[in-house]
């Protein structure tokens, strides 16, 4: 497949091209070690099984601080599948040269890779990590060849703004409209203004044009079965794909629609949520692409209103994460140190997770020593501040406010509005004048009053409230 051949003399003997070896010893080694993110005890067993090990000094998390420091740099966190292949890379990167290998690259792609942010990313590292550690120089062609790898990385999430990567993205993003244009109209909906989903597109997209055009190594995972609630989204996207392999010069394949059709389903799943001020807080830990992971998100959120998500993280960036400081954690990957409040669900919350999700919650909250635990240490915290009058009506009040019942009395139900629905032609007034907040907050209570939405209590009400409370209000 990479065109080596094998000989065997003393020893068994690789020829071939070297870029093809470095290739091969990528999907060999990810084929062995990857998957979920690298582990330390992982990159552990690499060196150890290698020869590198004994040559220079070098420590596992080494590999992994490389790895942290170019996201840093770029702003960007790359999915759990590149903090892999990027660890892999950058250990046969380090193997090969110091046994006297060195890789080629052609000219053209060189002054290619070096006029780009990764490559200073990459050139830095190699200054302040790499020969300041582990003691070798690797030279400019080594730098270009993993910066191949960095700029083929997916990525899982960027706090680049649009607009920041100047004119040579302007042809990918003409691209990516005319093909949201397309499936818009086969699916009744406006995409093209919608900038999170023309955003996630090029994340997906960036990063397989870097693959094709330098030949980067890539291991086709299995694609998630869309079909079975997204059919005619999949079916979309693969009428419109040519659109974006005219505009690019590319054959996409399998992996890359499915990331794509995950993205435009999950802009389908956003704009169809009801709002709830009531929510269960929690984040979702993916280690797929950045269309599965957004996907996963908006279906918990459809499925269950009260629950709301914050963020969507990879499994790297889950271990630095306190996973305390949200009522759940939804993952859709094993993991051998759980949290108390992790639940591990179906890429897709299939029927199965569901039904597990509701009794999930009801264990998780309905248990009144967790909940009894927590309210006598917040009281302990306020006696160390205050002197406690009525530590039972204190206690009472706690209960209520922490865990009131009917936060935690988890329905599972499709919505039955959309945001059009909710904001009507009787809830909207224009140039309306007021004198002060107290006026503003009457004339659009009335407004709710006339609807049908509110009792007029509520006015009086939140004007109290706003008073002793002003920073409450946005």
């Amino acid at each position: 497949e990479y065109k080596i051949t094998l000989q065997t003399h003393k020893y068994l003997l690789c020829e071939g091209s070297e870029l093809n070896i470095r290739k091969a010893l990528a999907n060999l080694t990810y084929d062995i070690y990857g998957g979920t993110g690298m582990s330390e005890k992982k990159i552990i067993q690499i060196m150890e099984n290698g020869s590198i090990w004994k040559e220079i000094e070098i420590t596992e998390p080494v590999l992994i601080q490389c790895v942290k420091e170019i996201q840093r740099r770029l702003n960007v966190v790359f999915t759990d599948d590149a903090v892999t292949e990027l660890i892999v890379n950058l250990w046969i990167c380090l193997n090969r040269f110091v046994h006297s290998h060195p890789v080629s690259i052609p000219e053209a792609n060189i002054r290619l890779v070096k006029d780009t942010a990764e490559f200073l990313a990459v050139d830095r590292v190699c200054d302040l990590i790499i020969r300041r550690q582990v003691l070798v120089e690797l030279p400019e062609s080594e730098r270009c060849y993993y910066t191949m790898h960095v700029l083929g990385a997916g990525i899982g999430r960027s706090s680049r703004r649009l607009g920041e990567a100047g004119k040579k993205e302007i042809h990918l993003r003409v691209a990516v409209v005319d093909f949201l244009s397309g499936i818009g109209k086969i699916l009744g909906k406006e995409f093209i203004h919608n900038q999170e989903l023309l955003s996630d597109m090029l994340l997906i997209l960036r990063p397989w044009i870097y693959r094709a055009r330098f030949q980067v190594a890539r291991k086709v995972k299995e694609p998630l079965i869309l079909e079975r609630d997204y059919l005619s989204v999949v079916q979309a996207v693969h009428k419109n794909v040519r659109i974006l392999e005219q505009y690019l010069d590319v054959v996409l394949d399998e992996s890359v629609t499915t990331d794509l059709s995950a993205s435009v389903a999950a802009a389908c799943e956003r704009g169809e949520q009801i709002p709830s001020e009531k929510y269960i807080s929690a984040v979702v830990v993916c280690g797929a692409g950045i269309g599965a992971a957004k996907l996963l998100s908006v279906r918990i959120m459809k499925e269950f209103p009260q629950i709301k998500v914050l963020h969507e993280l990879s499994v790297e960036e889950f271990r630095d994460f306190d996973a305390s400081s949200v009522d759940i954690v939804f993952s859709a990957i094993n993991m051998q140190e759980q949290p108390h409040n992790m639940i591990v669900v179906d890429a897709l919350l299939g029927p199965e997770s569901q039904r597990e999700i509701p009794q999930y919650l009801a264990r998780l909250f309905g248990n009144s020593e967790n909940s009894s635990h927590y309210i006598q240490k917040v009281m302990m915290i306020i006696e160390n501040h205050c002197i406690i009058e009525n530590r039972q009506r204190l206690k009472v009040e706690l209960e209520d406010f922490l865990f009131p019942k009917e936060r935690y009395g988890i329905t599972h139900k499709r919505s039955q509005y959309s945001m059009a629905a909710l904001i009507d032609s009787s809830r909207i007034a224009v140039n309306v004048e007021a004198a002060d907040f107290g006026e503003a907050i009457a004339k659009g209570g009335e407004l709710l009053v006339r609807s049908g939405s509110v009792h007029r209590e509520y006015i009086n009400d939140m004007i109290a409230h706003t008073k002793q409370y002003p920073s409450d209000v946005v």
